[in-house]
């Protein structure tokens, strides 16, 4: 499987220019291309973020969506530290689930943020115990707060 791999994640923004803020402020987004989307009937941008491609799509009548996200990688603790600081102090987590950030089976991390159009951005991290506990106070374990998980949940992994 080592020739497919994801090209980029399109999501839904309400005001283009202020989702392409949030994504470059918040996670250095570069090479931000705005043109007129060839399926839409309004405006679109293409931002990158790591290796991976972000389409913004302009569309402010849509209406709010459950779970429907996408997850962003970080691998490095001062950037993950970063962002997590960044999204306290600006507001931007969503805590719909319980908490806004959980440690998972694997030992992993997941926070939970939304972007200014209300999607969901997954934020994850690989090590939990590199977590820096006097920024992130609060660590909560997916499986003491979601009980019983089924059998399975505790053997995925988000970074391979």
């Amino acid at each position: 499987m080592g020739s497919v791999g994801i090209t980029h994640v399109a999501v839904v923004a309400n005001d283009l220019q202020q989702s392409i803020d949030w994504y470059t402020d918040l996670f250095g987004a570069e090479n931000v291309e705005l043109m007129p989307s060839m399926k839409l009937s309004s405006s679109a941008a293409w931002l990158k973020i790591g290796q991976l491609g972000l389409h913004l799509a302009l569309w402010p009548e849509r209406s709010t969506v459950g779970i429907n996200h996408f997850g962003i990688g970080v691998t490095d603790p001062t950037l993950f530290h970063s962002i997590y600081e960044k999204a306290l102090d600006r507001g931007y987590f969503d805590a719909r689930l319980g908490s806004h950030i959980y440690e998972i089976p694997s030992g992993e991390v997941q926070m939970f943020l939304l972007d200014p159009a209300g999607n969901i951005v997954e934020v994850d991290f690989p090590d939990a115990s590199a977590v820096d506990r006097t920024i992130v106070a609060a660590l909560p374990r997916v499986v003491d707060v979601f009980h019983p998980q089924p059998d399975r949940a505790a053997e995925g992994k988000l970074f391979q």
